[in-house]
């Protein structure tokens, strides 16, 4: 029975000590440290004088016992290099190292889970943690995962992007005590303990964290160019996807959510437009109108101004809760401020937006109003382009190009998805049990004869001891983390909830 302590510098270029049963080195009372259900490192803790240990800051650590991994992180506030005192350390898990590395600018779009998952982390992975393509999804290293319409979250930490792509897929992330990132790898399978006299401990059912009905925030805010004018007093939708759980009526706990950062429920439809000018004797044709609608940032339509042309797309299969339209329009002398403008309709409601010139691109996005009528699996809303008639048109001629206009609709499997992620019911019977040996964590656990009968419920933390006189443990947690009516206070009071 024995164990092995690395210590790395923070970039993992020099090796700084290793620390083993028989060199303890500095190191006194052994190991306490936390795993998640699916196996994400959180902490580890140890005890000794760091004069002799020499942890650095932000060292890398990884632990085994009997030569097997069992823990991997960072000490980001190791003590005093020159500490002669026995003092505590802690090692936070391998997302330490993510938290500290930035996303970039790439865009995503319609993209499955996994896909976008291994493009980032080949590419942006730190030296001190591992990338492996097939510990994201089923292990073929291949599988897509499930498509979402749009993700772009740049300078977001990795461990953020990690945490919104395991929201969008519905599944479980983090670091292994490998140091291997991982995302929505299979589960462990669910084990079965005998009680047996071990140690058992009821804890406080948590029904604080209870949500039961999530709402999900898809899309409430337009974005609008300097220089736009909106008629009518426009304030736009807050539009929802709500996620239930079969025990709400019961437990009544609502609770509203936002998308993961980075993370779009809302997608882009492209639909034929129709076109024509409103000019009674001297009409001018929109020029390549097929070009705003073929997803190709670079092409353009050409729109001539006050000749009365006239755009309309309508996507009636879909739920429309607006569009996105990308622009730019050369400075003139205009005749009024509705020269150029675009509104959209559902019933009776429109809302109407004044386009300014500009003459760099530019891109609104506008979502219908309250009042619209959104009932129904399908919601007929249009998107209209205009401009005015001109009795004697500009000259020279100017020209509005449209490089992009696209129906915006709810992804409603998606936002379902990413909804049903908040959901969490109270469970009734939460314990503990403290079993001999070091067990790798499942995801679920049934504890037959307790003192409570046959009890089975999700885990949370799973705690691992290694002590100095070679005493192992394993502690799991049923349905609770087990945190203290404190600590609970503390959590919430921050949240202001």
């Amino acid at each position: 029975m024995s164990y092995e302590l690395k210590i790395w510098t923070a970039n993992k270029g020099l090796l700084l000590n290793t620390i083993t049963q028989a060199a303890a080195g500095g190191l006194e009372d052994g190991f306490k440290w936390q795993l998640t259900s699916a196996g994400d490192t959180v902490q580890l803790e140890g005890t000794g004088r760091n004069d002799r240990l020499r942890i650095a800051p932000r060292s890398v650590v990884s632990l085994s016992v009997d030569s097997e991994p069992a823990f991997y992180g960072i000490v980001p506030d190791p003590p005093a290099a020159s500490n002669q005192e026995t003092d505590t350390w802690q090692v936070l898990g391998g997302r330490e190292a993510l938290r500290c590395t930035l996303m970039d600018g790439v865009v995503y779009r319609n993209q499955g889970v996994y896909t976008i998952a291994r493009h980032i982390f080949s590419r942006l992975t730190p030296p001190t943690l591992t990338y492996d393509p097939t510990l994201i999804g089923d292990g073929s290293g291949t599988d897509t995962g499930p498509i979402i319409p749009l993700y772009y979250a740049p300078t977001s930490d990795l461990s953020t992007v990690l945490s919104a792509l395991g929201k969008a897929a519905g599944v479980p992330g983090g670091v292994d005590v490998r140091g291997r990132i991982f995302l929505g790898r299979p589960a462990a399978p669910p084990r079965v303990i005998a009680y047996a006299g071990q140690p058992w401990r009821q804890l406080r059912v948590q029904g604080r964290e209870a949500v039961t009905e999530a709402v999900l925030r898809a899309v409430s805010a337009p974005s609008l160019p300097s220089g736009a004018k909106l008629r009518n007093n426009y304030l736009p939708r807050t539009v929802t996807v709500a996620a239930q759980h079969a025990q709400h009526s019961l437990y009544l706990a609502s609770k509203s959510v936002e998308p993961p950062d980075g993370v779009s429920v809302v997608t882009g439809l492209y639909v034929t437009p129709m076109t024509g000018s409103q000019h009674p004797s001297n009409p001018a044709p929109i020029t390549n109108a097929g070009n705003m609608v073929d997803g190709d940032p670079d092409t353009y339509a050409e729109v001539p101004i006050g000749f009365g042309n006239l755009i309309f797309m309508e996507a009636p299969a879909s739920r429309v809760i607006g569009y996105r339209l990308t622009y730019s329009l050369p400075d003139y002398k205009r005749l009024a401020d509705f020269d150029v403008g675009t509104y959209t309709r559902r019933g009776d409601f429109d809302t109407t937006l004044y386009l300014p010139n500009t003459d760099s691109r530019q891109t609104v996005v506008v979502i219908i109003p309250p009042g619209a009528d959104t009932t129904g699996n399908t919601w007929y809303t249009n998107a209209t382009v205009e401009t005015s008639v001109y009795s004697t048109p500009p000259s020279p001629p100017v020209v509005m190009r449209i490089y992009d206009f696209q129906l915006l609709s709810v992804d409603d499997v998606t936002a379902q998805r990413v909804a049903e992620t908040f959901l969490q019911v109270p469970f009734t019977t939460p314990a503990e049990i403290t079993l001999p040996g070091l067990l790798s964590p499942s995801p679920q656990v049934t504890v037959t004869g307790s003192p409570d009968g046959d009890v089975t419920g999700d885990t949370a933390l799973w705690e691992y001891t290694h002590q100095s006189d070679e005493l192992r443990s394993t502690r799991i947690r049923l349905g609770s983390d087990g945190q203290s009516d404190v600590g609970r206070a503390i959590k919430f009071a921050l949240k202001g909830a």
